[in-house]
């Protein structure tokens, strides 16, 4: 995109996000019209390319196989497993272990997050969250 010193990162984090924020927040727009549309217009271009390609007498650019591999697959659901075995052990010291603070602390979180929903859309919380990461 562009450099901006040691920041740029986080400068380029923050732009996206709040573009993201008023593409799905202000503009009405939603993420299936979103994918939908972004991959309409890749085909879209990648069609227009080989097309002109073949008028102009010029080599196609390679394009690789476009498939999610087996052991990128593997990777995110070992890591998912993590989480949910992590969320059930502490689901099972609620239920079973009868750990009250535990329970307590889960159902004071929830009605928080619950509440605090209420006043936000769910990118809105999402673009709060990283507004302060980036700086």
């Amino acid at each position: 995109m562009f450099y901006c010193g040691r920041n740029g990162g986080s400068v380029s984090l923050l732009v996206g996000s709040t573009a993201l924020w008023f593409l799905f927040e202000r503009a009405g727009y939603n993420l299936l019209t979103f994918i939908s549309n972004v991959l309409l217009l890749l085909v879209a271009i990648l069609f227009f390319w080989a097309k002109s390609a073949s008028l102009l007498n010029r080599l196609l650019l390679p394009l690789r196989n476009l498939e999610v591999s087996e052991e990128i697959i593997i990777k995110a659901a070992d890591e998912m497993r993590v989480w949910v075995n992590y969320a059930l052990s502490i689901a099972r010291d609620i239920a079973i272990g009868g750990n009250l603070r535990l329970f307590i602390q889960v159902a004071l979180c929830s009605c928080y997050i619950s509440f605090i929903g209420n006043f936000f859309n769910f990118l809105t919380l999402l673009y709060i969250g990283q507004v302060p990461k980036s700086n």
